[in-house]
């Protein structure tokens, strides 16, 4: 299944980072934030350490301590902040139109909110992603009629409202239950087992077949699993600490780069986008220092960069589910790109063994990526290639079917 076949897809925004649909409908909007309870006994942080309920014996009462309360004030603003990522996320997934959908229990109490001055405080003061928009869209909200309204940042809002009275279903009247006499013969099939399905559908990754794992066992193909898809042992077995580090940073910088790479334009100065991803949240300060632009540069300029900007169709991040006979193989293409009507496959590798290794350690994965874009989309694979990151060498994958799986 791919990206633009015409299905509904419902997944969490966490799962829809770094994808675009036409239409997008987020639900749920007046959902309240899973706030701190006064009822914790005890209450911890990371960083601040821990604090207990202070228990008065004499007068047969409890209640948090300042510590205590602090660290609630302090888990608040850190659940908002998160919410509020997850909302940016959402919002931003739609191409052409995005609808938001919301039942708040109290409109009354909700408007109050609303009508808070705009500013920190008023945004410190949301129960629910449904406040942050309601804030924005006050004075479209007010009189609860429908309309067409333009945000004061220049945004176009159609406002609806909904009786909850029209979505009851109506169901048919109920028929009395009448108890069975139990006369007259028993069908024979009245205690009969109902059929077994004959077998199961497993599900399991590209990365998890080249892995030789079990199938059903393996989590779901991600950037930063593919990231540490395969483990080399090209190098001794006794690390210097130093190595060990340096293994774990370069698939975080792997992961990062990745990312960078299916969101920037190749037609603009990388650093400026690279600050503009981190400001926006799809990359964290840490994976911003451990990218490298001239990396990412390089594979722009190469002569595959060259025909992706001159390609009739590119695809990134290109998620897809494949029914393999009884298992359901899913996985992530990094790049393809459609060229004189035929499909050309790219993956990216940030591994520190010479790009010529590559097609032996890798060469599975990706004929497994093109036969999953060929039965999909009906076109066929032209060309598989390999792109070595940290020496900018493009290694080509000759065409074979991938091993046989045990």
């Amino acid at each position: 299944m791919s990206e633009n076949d015409d299905v509904v897809r419902i997944m969490t925004l966490h799962k829809s980072k770094g994808l675009e649909f036409p239409v997008v409908i987020l639900m749920e909007m007046a959902r309240r934030f899973r706030m701190p309870s006064d009822s914790e006994m005890l209450r911890c942080d990371a960083e601040q350490g821990l604090a207990l309920k202070r228990c008065d014996v004499e007068n047969r009462v409890t209640g948090h301590t300042l510590a205590g309360r602090a660290l609630e004030y302090k888990r608040r603003r850190e659940i908002r902040a998160e919410e509020a990522r997850l909302l940016y996320v959402g919002m931003t997934r739609a191409r052409e139109r995005l609808i938001l959908l919301a039942s708040p229990r109290s409109l009354s109490t909700a408007r109050m909110r609303w009508s808070l001055p705009t500013g920190d405080y008023a945004a410190g003061q949301a129960d629910c992603m449904l406040d942050w928009i309601g804030q924005a869209l006050c004075s479209g909200l007010e009189d609860g009629q429908d309309r067409n309204f333009a945000a004061e940042n220049g945004s176009l809002w159609a406002l609806r409202w909904h009786n909850g009275a029209e979505f009851k279903q109506h169901l048919p009247a109920e028929r009395a239950f009448a108890i069975p006499d139990g006369a007259g013969e028993v069908p024979s099939d009245f205690l009969r087992v109902p059929p077994q399905p004959r077998h199961k559908v497993l599900k399991t990754s590209v990365t998890a077949l080249v892995r030789g794992e079990i199938p059903g066992e393996d989590e779901e193909e991600t950037i930063e699993t593919k990231r540490r898809a395969l483990k080399l042992d090209t190098l001794p077995q006794e690390f210097p600490n130093f190595m060990l580090q340096q293994e774990t940073t370069g698939a975080d910088r792997g992961t990062a780069t990745h990312k960078a790479l299916c969101a920037l334009s190749m037609d603009a100065p990388i650093p400026p986008q690279l600050d503009a991803l981190q400001s926006h949240g799809t990359l964290t300060p840490e994976e911003r220092a451990l990218i490298r632009p001239r990396d990412i540069q390089a594979f722009f300029e190469s002569d595959l960069g060259r025909r992706v900007r001159q390609a009739e169709t590119v695809k990134r991040e290109w998620g897809f589910c494949m029914l393999e006979g009884d298992m359901l193989v899913q996985g992530v293409l990094d790049l393809c790109f459609r060229e004189a009507g035929r499909w050309v496959l790219v993956d990216y590798k940030t591994d520190r063994v010479p790009a010529d290794e590559l097609p032996g350690l890798y060469g599975d994965q990706i004929r497994w990526y093109a036969r999953a874009l060929t039965e999909i989309t009906g076109g066929d694979v032209a060309e598989m290639w390999l792109y070595s990151l940290r020496e900018g060498r493009a290694v080509q994958v000759q065409k074979a079917l991938p091993s046989e799986q045990k």
